[in-house]
């Protein structure tokens, strides 16, 4: 099962949320997150195995995560190697709430307005021997 199916699962069966989100455990994802004046994404990867942990900033078209689901992801509980965000304008709220809840291993930034990247750093928690590139 994808991601966005796992969360649809779990809104459809409120019950059983912490089963279904059991389901996040062993998985390992890298997101790119993509903010420009014309729209918002977030996209997502899963890994499949350690050696693609290297590989993680060199995302492709990747599945995006609908907008709307976005409230229902719990995203402290993915196990996030690799982000990397492209900012060309404001960091919205929702976009806040998530980067929020990210615990990172690695991280690529490229960004337009320095405050905006500050606060994406100020945002995003960062485990120990996190990498960082601007």
């Amino acid at each position: 099962m994808d991601l966005p199916s796992i969360v649809s699962l779990a809104v459809v069966l409120p019950q059983k949320l912490v089963d279904i989100f059991r389901l996040l455990k062993n998985r390992v994802y890298s997101l790119r997150v993509e903010i420009v004046p014309q729209h918002i994404s977030v996209e997502y990867y899963e890994m499949k195995n350690e050696t693609e942990k290297d590989k993680c900033l060199i995302f492709e078209k990747l599945p995006v995560l609908p907008q709307a689901i976005w409230r229902y992801i719990p995203f402290s509980m993915l196990h996030t190697e690799c982000l990397e965000i492209t900012q060309g304008a404001q960091i919205p709220e929702e976009v806040e709430k998530i980067l929020n809840e990210l615990v990172i291993h690695s991280i690529s930034l490229s960004f337009v307005c320095w405050l905006e990247a500050k606060k994406v750093l100020e945002l995003v928690t960062f485990t120990s021997g996190a990498r960082l590139s601007v």
